[in-house]
């Protein structure tokens, strides 16, 4: 089953699949014989709102076949549940990863959807001893979850979210033992200076947490952080063309 909405859309173009793969991604379909690289991440990356995603843009410069193989919710582990495009990243000449999601991943305490993974499915059993006064029926999202969480107890809160960063940390580590071709992992940063009090409510990606950055670079070969006015809902098309431009810069 898929999940990518098929209502009107801003700009048309045409959904495809991958081998036996059962998500769909935003096409043309491209080759995977000979040199090709792949884009992966979540929303931005897949570009539903722009006609020109930075994904063609990186084809148009590099002079091979980009696949865009972002997927509107995917986490951290979203990849790596599905082998018919597991194979296709291990075969690439280039990867460039945009940061997942912390929240919308499986770990030690709630379990997403493979496939959207942003669904949360349920809670484990070290979640019902941290929050014994909980009632998780009523969610159903990963982000509804988090909030939930806050609201009851900050400080507890904020064990799931350091256990979420390290098995954030775990998938992108995996990523990298598995896939040997060059890889860039690019986050967008918010054009702001000041810092919440307590991030968690608002690391849709990673949190922006400068003290995650040491830890990415050693399990990734370049990271590079791309300032982007994130008060839009949507990246617009001169953020892609940015976005472009920046890793253009990282693989040059």
């Amino acid at each position: 089953m898929s999940y990518v909405a098929m209502d009107a859309r801003p700009v048309d173009f045409i959904l495809c699949q991958y081998e036996n793969s059962k998500n769909l991604f935003r096409g043309p379909k491209k080759s995977c014989k000979g040199l090709y690289g792949v884009c992966l991440g979540g929303a931005d990356t897949f570009g539903g709102q722009v006609p020109d995603p930075f994904s063609s843009m990186k084809e148009r410069n590099v002079g091979i076949p980009i696949l865009n193989l972002g997927a509107q919710h995917s986490g951290a582990g979203f990849y790596i549940e599905d082998d018919d495009i597991l194979k296709i990243i291990e075969n690439a000449h280039i990867i460039l990863i945009e940061a997942p999601s912390v929240v919308n991943q499986s770990n030690p305490y709630y379990r997403v959807h493979p496939r959207r993974n942003d669904r949360f499915v349920t809670a484990l059993a070290p979640l019902y001893e941290l929050f014994p006064e909980a009632d998780f029926v009523e969610c159903h999202f990963t982000k509804h979850l988090i909030t939930k969480l806050i609201t009851l107890d900050a400080i507890r809160a904020d064990i799931v979210f350091r256990a979420l960063q390290s098995e954030w940390i775990r998938n992108l580590t995996m990523m990298r033992s598995r896939w040997n071709a060059q890889k860039v992992i690019h986050w967008y940063n918010p054009k702001q200076t000041k810092k919440p009090v307590f991030e968690f409510p608002v690391a849709d990606s990673i949190g922006f947490d400068p003290q995650m950055y040491p830890q990415v670079l050693q399990v990734q070969d370049c990271v590079v952080s791309i300032p982007l006015d994130r008060t839009r809902k949507y990246v617009t098309q001169s953020d892609h063309q940015q976005i472009g431009r920046s890793l253009m810069d990282a693989l040059a």
